[in-house]
């Protein structure tokens, strides 16, 4: 059974604009958070914009009572500073860490349980240049896999828990 991404986007997306609009959190200069397909045709810069790549179902987590998700995430980090390319370039980078930052850092103190793990894949400070319909802007940005559960209406099952430090799975008879 697959399930829909939108629930975990979303709940990413609001990670990240809690952080936005702390006046002295690690966003706080960001425009605007758009995801997928949902952007303006003339954004505010420098703004960040979630994609979803993959969404797997992890087969050795999902029980009878529960399914866990694989969500592959990447979050662009856009920037422009007509002055000064090379300047452009290394503020994309530096936003797109300071993305991955407070997407950890809200998730470790979120009370939510929704995501049992967020884990750090990849940095790609490639600064590539998009070509606009009047100037370039740079893009650089991070990857995360979101593991997640949702609930399945079956009864009496065993269930297993993955362990949000360690990793190590535990088994428990409801």
């Amino acid at each position: 059974m697959i399930t829909n991404p939108d629930i975990a986007l979303e709940k990413i997306q609001n990670y990240l604009e809690n952080e936005r609009k702390n006046t002295e959190g690690l966003l706080s200069d960001v425009k605007a958070i758009y995801q997928g397909e949902d952007i303006d045709h003339q954004p505010k810069i420098p703004y960040l914009w979630l994609l979803e790549e993959i969404i797997e179902q992890d087969t050795e987590m999902t029980t009878f009572d529960e399914e866990w998700y694989s969500l592959s995430l990447i979050i662009c980090a856009v920037c422009y500073n007509p002055q000064d390319l090379t300047k452009s370039y290394k503020e994309s980078k530096n936003l797109a860490v300071r993305a991955g930052q407070a997407l950890e850092k809200q998730f470790t103190s979120d009370n939510d349980s929704y995501f049992e793990s967020i884990e750090f894949i990849n940095f790609s400070p490639s600064g590539v240049h998009i070509e606009g319909a009047s100037d370039r802007v740079h893009q650089s940005s991070v990857s995360y896999t979101c593991l997640f559960k949702e609930k399945t209406n079956n009864e009496n099952s065993t269930r297993f828990e993955r362990s949000r430090i360690s990793g190590d799975i535990r088994r428990f008879k409801e």
